[in-house]
């Protein structure tokens, strides 16, 4: 999927904005997985400056502003594989999705609702 740069903007404002729903579902710094789950989109530089994927990370658990979690897709470009650990900085966050355990998304997944789509199932 194309998202156009004015877009790509509007989708990381919104999320930003909105990422307080997200993180009240952590206690003690550990994501509450009876909840579901949460996933984090965000976008990674490959070998150069004009290579970026938007790659989509599970998280695990929070301490400060640092989300530590699991990469839950098979990325093209940028080094990382799916399972990888990785940790990012909450400002690094360009969407994100709470999703039952179903992989339905109940919460958050602004792309989807910018871009005028359903929300889809998501791979967990």
């Amino acid at each position: 999927m194309i998202i156009s740069e004015e877009d790509s903007k509007k989708i990381k404002i919104i999320a930003q904005n909105n990422f307080h729903q997200a993180l009240s579902q952590f206690d003690s710094g550990k994501w509450n997985f009876s909840n579901g789950y949460l996933n984090l989109k965000i976008l990674m530089n490959g070998k150069t400056d004009d290579e970026k994927e938007y790659i989509w990370v599970s998280a695990e658990s929070l301490k400060d502003n640092l989300i530590s979690g699991k990469v839950n897709v098979y990325p093209v470009i940028v080094k990382a594989n799916y399972g990888d650990n990785i940790s990012l900085n909450v400002n690094d966050i360009c969407d994100w999705i709470i999703a039952n355990k179903e992989g339905e998304t109940i919460k958050g997944g602004f792309t989807d609702k910018i871009l005028n789509r359903q929300p889809s199932k998501i791979r967990l």
